[in-house]
């Protein structure tokens, strides 16, 4: 039980560590970051709708938003932890889109091993 609520207190910091890095940073506030990203990655469709969020700043911006949004609302399983299966849910279509764009396979794999604690330690605050 300690190790499933080990690796649930470090998948909820990760998590909201990210978004809040995100959000203090201008490019993801104004939404040049997911662009820059794209362009870089390795992977020719994730470069091509790289140049797409270029030519549409407000999509981007969204999407950037999205992302920090999803990061930092992980919190909110704290005080509804029955949303813990939405949010997995949520988390599983992220990672995955995470994968396709960038080809982190390991990131998709490593992420939705976190999950089954993640929704342990929410079962406990129900409970």
């Amino acid at each position: 039980k300690l190790g499933l609520l080990y690796i649930s207190i470090h998948t909820f910091l990760s998590y909201f560590k990210a978004g809040w890095v995100k959000l203090m940073q201008k490019d993801w506030q104004t939404g040049r970051a997911l662009p820059y990203f794209l362009i870089r990655s390795l992977q020719p469709s994730a470069q091509g709708l790289g140049k797409m969020l270029f030519t549409s700043p407000l999509l981007s911006r969204f999407i950037c938003w999205l992302v920090v949004f999803f990061e930092l609302s992980i919190l909110v399983l704290l005080f509804f932890p029955a949303g813990a299966f939405l949010y997995c849910g949520v988390a599983l279509i992220f990672h995955y889109f995470n994968y396709l764009v960038f080809g982190l396979n390991r990131f998709f794999w490593a992420w939705l091993a976190a999950w089954p604690a993640v929704i342990y330690a929410t079962q406990l605050l129900i409970s």
